[in-house]
């Protein structure tokens, strides 16, 4: 597999793309902070044409491919909305993606922590609930 440097820089989202200006920030503070140094991202625009909505972010790392949804409030209604997201771009890519032997990783991104019961639920379906953090 080749791998290529990921650059903060390199997070560049068009503004139609969707996004909230938070969830903006919470996607350029994921990339630079928690993505490793050498792993691949996915084109916006290419994933939105691929599957009528694109992720917030897709990372491929050397052994796992993560999805992340980032969502500008951490309530448990935007969690449980995010979790749907989630497990229907799980369904979508077990379908049509990739086949091989690498983890798929699904990760909902929040601007605060989310309750105990929202991320106990989260927990059930092998989703990590990440706190990022606002610029």
């Amino acid at each position: 597999m080749q791998v290529w440097e990921l650059a903060v820089e390199d997070i560049v989202l068009p503004e139609d793309f969707g996004l909230d200006t938070t969830e903006k920030q919470l996607v350029n503070w994921f990339a630079k902070e928690k993505v490793p140094s050498k792993a691949w991202r996915s084109d916006p625009i290419a994933q939105f044409r691929v599957w009528g909505r694109g992720f917030d972010l897709l990372v491929k790392t050397e052994s796992e491919d993560w999805i992340v949804e980032a969502k500008s409030k951490s309530s448990d209604g935007e969690v449980y909305k995010a979790l749907g997201q989630l497990l229907f771009y799980k369904y979508l890519w077990e379908t049509h993606g990739e086949k091989g032997n690498r983890g798929l990783k699904l990760i909902c991104l929040g601007p605060s922590e989310c309750s105990e019961d929202a991320k106990k639920f989260l927990t059930q379906y092998n989703i990590e609930f990440v706190k990022g953090e606002l610029a």
